[in-house]
C-alpha cells in the first residue's frame, strides 16, 4: 500500500530532506557520502521532485511548473545511488527537433529534470520516521512503523492500510456497454494505486498524465514526429480511477462519497455516455479527483452531466492533480460545483494544443458542445504553478457555435501564478462570457495564441465578453481574438449580487458545504519554504501553507 489512514485521517509517509549532496549521472546520482546505503531498506525511499514558482532561495524541480514527478531508489552502494527504470529514463530523456534547439517533441516542460536533478525531499524511509503522523512500510519484512499523534491510542484506533486499486471497475465494449446503474449514499473510500511504487514511477506529464513503458520517453505519444511514435499526440498514461467505468452508460452517481482515496477518485473514461454525477462530495484524493473521457482516440465520452458537487482538500499526494479533469468530450456539462483549497487547476479541459508551439495546428479530436457554468472556484493553484480556475488547450469544437462555453462562473483567490481562465496552447473556438474573475496572481484570463490551420497569421478563434474583471482587454477584434462588453471591477461588491450568488451550490445542495470527511486533525506542515532578507533589520519568509489542514484552523507555524 502507500497510504495508512487512523480514525479517518491521512497518515503522511515518513519524510524529509535528502541527506546528502547528490550529483546526477545517467543512472542515478553520486552521493557526498555513503549516507543512504546504511538505511534499512533504501530500495523503500523515493524521491519527490516538486515544482512550482521559483522565489527567492526555493528551487522550481520537476518536469514542470505544474508537475511533481516521482521515482524510487533502485539500490544504493557506497555513494552510488541507482534509480529505478524506466522511471528514471522517461523523467530525463526526451526527443528534441534536430532543427529547434532545446525543443522537446513532446512539447511539454523541459527534457530533463531541472536544478540537476535535485530531490525536493525523500519519502518512505524508516530513518526520516520523525513526527507524529508519520509511518513507514517496510516493505521486506510486511511491518507498518507509526508515530501516533497527540491523544490517539492504537489499542482502540481504527488503522486502515489500503491495498485494493479498484473499488468498482465497469467494463463494457462498444457493442455491449454497462449501463443503467445508479449509486446513491455511498462512501467509496481505502484503496490505493501501487503503480508509483514500481519501476513505471510517476513521471508526470500534466495533470496526472505520465509517460511510461521502457523507452516510453522516445515514442510514446509523439506520433507523426518520431518513427514509431503512438497516436495520437500527447496520448499519455491517464491516472486511473479507484471507482472507474470504461463504456457506461447511464450511470448515476449521487449523494456519495468519494474520500481516502490513493489514485483519482472516480473516472468515467473512454465510451461513458449520458451519465451523471451530483450532489457528491470529493475530498482527501491522492490524485484527480473526477475524470471524464480520455485523450487516446477511442470513443468519446458525451452527455456526462456534472453539477453540485462539492470538491475540495486535493490531491493529497500527487500535487500535480485537479479537481476535474476532462479529456476530450463531447456535450458535457460542469454546472454549479463548488471547488476549492486544491493544489493545482481546478478544472482542466482538452489536450493537445501543443503542437502550436512549433507553428504546427493542434492535435484533432472529437470534442464540441462542452460547458463549464456557474461554477464557485477559489483557493486553487496552492502549492503548483501555471494552471488555473478553469483551464483548456486544444480543440473545442469546429467554430464558436459548438465550442467550449465557460459562463457564469465565480472565480477567485489563486495562489500559484497563471490565470482564472486560461486558455492555453491551440484553445480555439471557446467562449468566455459572464463571468467573475477577481485575485489572480498573474491575470483574469489568457492567453492568445496563434491559428496555426492556415497561414493567415490570426489568433485562435476566441470570444471573451461580459465578464466581470480586474484587468483586461479593451473590447476589439485581434484578428479573431475578439473582447467586447468586459466590466473592470474595483471588488466583488460591484458586481450585482445576483449574479455571485448564482454561481456554486444550487440552494436544494448547499447543506453539502456542511458535511465534513474524516476527524479534525493537526495541519500539515508548510512546504516550499523560502527566506530573504532586507538589509540587516528584516527577514522576509514564504511558504506554501497547508490546503488540507483537515478541518483544523491554522493559526500559525
Amino acid at each position: 500500500t502507500r497510504q495508512l489512514y487512523v480514525d479517518g485521517v491521512r497518515a503522511q509517509r515518513a519524510r524529509g530532506a535528502v541527506p546528502v549532496t547528490l550529483t546526477q549521472t545517467a543512472t542515478g546520482y553520486t552521493a557526498s557520502s555513503d549516507t543512504l546505503a546504511h538505511w534499512k531498506h533504501p530500495s523503500d525511499a523515493e524521491f519527490v521532485y516538486t515544482s512550482g514558482e521559483s522565489l527567492w532561495n526555493v528551487e522550481r524541480n520537476g518536469l514542470g511548473q505544474w508537475t511533481e514527478p516521482r521515482c524510487r531508489i533502485a539500490a544504493a552502494e557506497a555513494a552510488t545511488i541507482t534509480m529505478v527504470q524506466p522511471c528514471w529514463d522517461n523523467s530525463n530523456k526526451r526527443v528534441e527537433f534536430p532543427d529547434i534547439p532545446g525543443r522537446t517533441v513532446s512539447m511539454v516542460g523541459p527534457g530533463h529534470l531541472t536544478n540537476g536533478g535535485r530531490a525536493t525531499y525523500v519519502e518512505n524511509a524508516y530513518e526520516l520516521l520523525d513526527q507524529p503522523g508519520e509511518w513507514y512500510l517496510d516493505r521486506t519484512a510486511h511491518r507498518v512503523y507509526y508515530l501516533p499523534r497527540k491523544g490517539e491510542n492504537l489499542t482502540r484506533a481504527d488503522v486502515e492500510a489500503a491495498q485494493a486499486e479498484k473499488l468498482i471497475d465497469g467494463r463494457g465494449t462498444a457493442a455491449a456497454p454497462v449501463h443503467d446503474l445508479a449509486f446513491r449514499g455511498l462512501q467509496f473510500s481505502y484503496a490505493t494505486w501501487l503503480t508509483p511504487s514500481g519501476p513505471e514511477g510517476f513521471s508526470e506529464i500534466q495533470a496526472g498524465y505520465t509517460i511510461t513503458g521502457e523507452k516510453g520517453w522516445a515514442t510514446q505519444g509523439l506520433c507523426q514526429y518520431v518513427e514509431g511514435g503512438t497516436c495520437p499526440f500527447a496520448s499519455w498514461t491517464k491516472m486511473p480511477g479507484n471507482v472507474s467505468f470504461a463504456y457506461g452508460q447511464r450511470i448515476a452517481f449521487s449523494d456519495d462519497v468519494f474520500a481516502h482515496l490513493g489514485a483519482s477518485g472516480l473516472d468515467l473514461g473512454t465510451g461513458s455516455k449520458d451519465s451523471t454525477v451530483g450532489a457528491s462530495v470529493f475530498t482527501d484524493i491522492s490524485g484527480n479527483g473526477l475524470e471524464i473521457g480520455s485523450v487516446d482516440g477511442q470513443t468519446p465520452a458525451s452527455g456526462v452531466q456534472v453539477t453540485d458537487n462539492h470538491l475540495y482538500g486535493l490531491p493529497r499526494e500527487y500535487h500535480g492533480g485537479v479537481a476535474i479533469l476532462n479529456g476530450w468530450t463531447q456535450n458535457t456539462t460542469i454546472a454549479h460545483n463548488q471547488i476549492d483549497h486544491v493544489g493545482y487547476s481546478a478544472v482542466s479541459l482538452g489536450w493537445g494544443g501543443w503542437p502550436d508551439k512549433i507553428g504546427d495546428p493542434a492535435t484533432p479530436n472529437p470534442s464540441h458542445d462542452n460547458t463549464v457554468r456557474d461554477n464557485l472556484i477559489f483557493d486553487y493553484m496552492q502549492m503548483l504553478d501555471d494552471g488555473g480556475g478553469i483551464y483548456t488547450q486544444g480543440l473545442t469544437g469546429t467554430s464558436l457555435a459548438d465550442g467550449e462555453k465557460v459562463t457564469g462562473n465565480v472565480i477567485h483567490d489563486q495562489w500559484g501564478l497563471g490565470k482564472n481562465v486560461y486558455t492555453d496552447n491551440g484553445c480555439t473556438y471557446e467562449t468566455v462570457e459572464g463571468n467573475v474573475l477577481y485575485n489572480a496572481s498573474y491575470a483574469n484570463v489568457a492567453s492568445r495564441h496563434t491559428d496555426y490551420r492556415d497561414t493567415l497569421g490570426n489568433n485562435d478563434p476566441t470570444l471573451v465578453k461580459d465578464n466581470w474583471w480586474e484587468e483586461g482587454t479593451a473590447d476589439g477584434d485581434n484578428k479573431g481574438l475578439v473582447t467586447t462588453g468586459n466590466k473592470i471591477m474595483a471588488a466583488p461588491s460591484d458586481v450585482p449580487p445576483e449574479i455571485l450568488g448564482n454561481a456554486g451550490l444550487e440552494p436544494a445542495h448547499r447543506a453539502l458545504l456542511n458535511r465534513r470527511v474524516g476527524a479534525v486533525s493537526t495541519p500539515e506542515a508548510p512546504s516550499r519554504v523560502g527566506t530573504s532578507t532586507a538589509g540587516v533589520d528584516a527577514l522576509y519568509v514564504t511558504f506554501n501553507a497547508s490546503f488540507v489542514d483537515g478541518g483544523s484552523p491554522v493559526t500559525g507555524y
